[in-house]
């Protein structure tokens, strides 16, 4: 009795795993597979080797902790009554869903926690891997929103509330623009200056012996910043990376795929949207008491922070392939655009010389 309440949602759930399941030319199983390992690496960190591809996915798993938390609840409407008894519409009433108080209370705050716990924890492999001290300030950002979690269930006031959120959201919004993407505050001044074009980054030029000098306070990769006049007009430097070789480093011209104006756009459009993602930590019924408010809001809220995880994966992506920022590659040269001639690299003839008996790849640690 009642089971045509349920039809539309094992529909709806059995449509998704086939779709996930299906044999696709472009998501291979292989590709599912590791995906689905990444998934398990990321939950064993810190015991895990930390890679670029677990780092993305768990600052995606951050972003779906909404969703996450909707499992529960989901599982307790397919199991309970139907049609719901008076008991069953309290509780959608008071906690926005049909489980008992204990979930409500303990189940979907820790779901909401997990994954932020486990990219703190990844920071924390990350610094004992490689002694790099941003990562110690990586980790302060996710224990901050891990703290809105906290604050956020019943006994704390309201100040608390707000203040501990605005301090997370205003750190995880300059955490993605000048770590993640790489536009500090000198890069972001000249962006303001270009009116089109992309934005090319000449690396600044060093002698030898200033290099040697500075070989032992720089990583292996290291931001910089010029400007420079050339035949074809001013560029705008946003970064110069710093490739390390057994007897110097070098550097060499990177250049964003993007112009200034589209990094404008995704700076103003990740700042704005960070002051929604707050909310997607916070229970819902905090937000309103109208059921239906509650419902859009919810909706809103999740379609806003996947579309905004989306953009910071194409920027985190880009600045880690040209810059190297977090130091996972080790390739001496990646290209950058296909087909053109310019951006190979120039090779020294002692590198020529040595290039026999150096490696293409070397382990980062």
């Amino acid at each position: 009795r009642g089971w045509h309440f349920v039809l539309y949602p094992i529909i709806l759930l059995g449509l998704t795993t086939a779709i996930l399941l299906r044999p696709s030319k472009v998501c291979r199983c292989r590709y599912k597979m590791q995906l689905l390992r990444g998934v398990a690496r990321t939950c064993m960190a810190p015991f895990c080797a930390v890679t670029f591809g677990d780092n993305l996915i768990g600052d995606v798993l951050t972003s779906l902790a909404k969703p996450l938390q909707d499992v529960p609840p989901a599982l307790c409407y397919l199991g309970s009554h139907h049609p719901q008894d008076e008991e069953a519409l309290e509780l959608f009433v008071e906690n926005g869903n049909v489980c008992p108080a204990w979930e409500h209370n303990y189940v979907a705050p820790l779901i909401g926690a997990a994954p932020f716990v486990f990219r703190l924890l990844q920071c924390g492999r990350r610094y004992r891997d490689t002694g790099d001290r941003r990562h110690l300030l990586n980790f302060g950002k996710y224990a901050a929103s891990l703290l809105v979690v906290v604050v956020s269930r019943p006994g704390w006031s309201t100040l608390v509330v707000v203040t501990v959120s605005a301090v997370a959201t205003a750190y995880a919004a300059i955490w993605d623009v000048a770590m993640d993407w790489g536009l500090g505050p000198r890069e972001l001044a000249l962006l303001a200056k270009l009116q089109r074009g992309p934005a090319t980054l000449p690396g600044e030029t060093e002698s030898e012996d200033r290099r040697q000098a500075s070989l032992a306070s720089l990583p292996a990769t290291s931001p910089a910043f010029t400007v420079h006049e050339s035949h074809g007009g001013s560029h705008t430097s946003l970064g110069s990376q710093f490739l390390q070789t057994p007897s110097r480093v070098e550097s060499r011209s990177l250049q964003r795929h993007f112009s200034a104006q589209a990094y404008w756009v995704a700076v103003v459009l990740d700042v704005l949207l960070r002051l929604t993602w707050v909310l997607t930590l916070m229970p819902v019924t905090l937000l309103s008491t109208n059921l239906i408010v509650r419902e859009i809001v919810h909706l809103a809220l999740t379609i806003t922070e996947i579309f905004r995880r989306t953009l910071w994966a194409v920027l985190r992506i880009e600045y880690e392939q040209v810059a190297n920022a977090s130091g996972y590659r080790a390739l001496l040269w990646v290209p950058m655009k296909m087909g053109r001639a310019e951006e190979l690299p120039e090779v020294s003839s002692e590198a020529a010389s040595n290039a026999g008996k150096l490696p293409l790849l070397q382990t980062v640690r």
